[in-house]
């Protein structure tokens, strides 16, 4: 089975944009189609952590971000366009970790830049 280890942003109350509640250590799953977007399906996240700040404003909304786990089956998009890398709808998401501003700040000062 494939696994690969990302991040997702969520709402400071740990639910996602539309809501739902997620408990660190707990698996989700969908069925159908994957597809991204906002009327898409599967669980989405990015490998990069900077990736995910493409997504939500974390200097106007109350954002956190959790260290994610996508297993099964998957899309993947890569826009070199707008800039977005290795995003990911998997199947299967497990939130392993929320992380705190310093650990944010941490790895994103420790991660290369993407190669364009």
């Amino acid at each position: 089975m494939v696994e690969v280890k990302g991040y997702k942003a969520f709402n400071k109350d740990e639910t996602n944009r539309y809501g739902m509640p997620f408990t660190v250590g707990k698996t989700y799953y969908t069925k159908g189609e994957l597809k991204f977007g906002n009327n898409g399906n599967g669980w989405h996240m990015c490998t990069a952590l900077s990736d995910v700040f493409r997504y939500v404003n974390a200097t106007e909304e109350d954002v956190i971000v959790a260290e994610v786990i996508g297993r099964g089956s998957f899309i993947r998009r890569d826009d070199d366009y707008n800039g977005y890398y290795d995003m990911y709808c998997f199947e299967e998401m497990t939130i392993d970790k929320f992380l705190t501003r310093e650990e944010i700040i941490d790895k994103m000062l420790a991660s290369p830049p993407h190669e364009v």
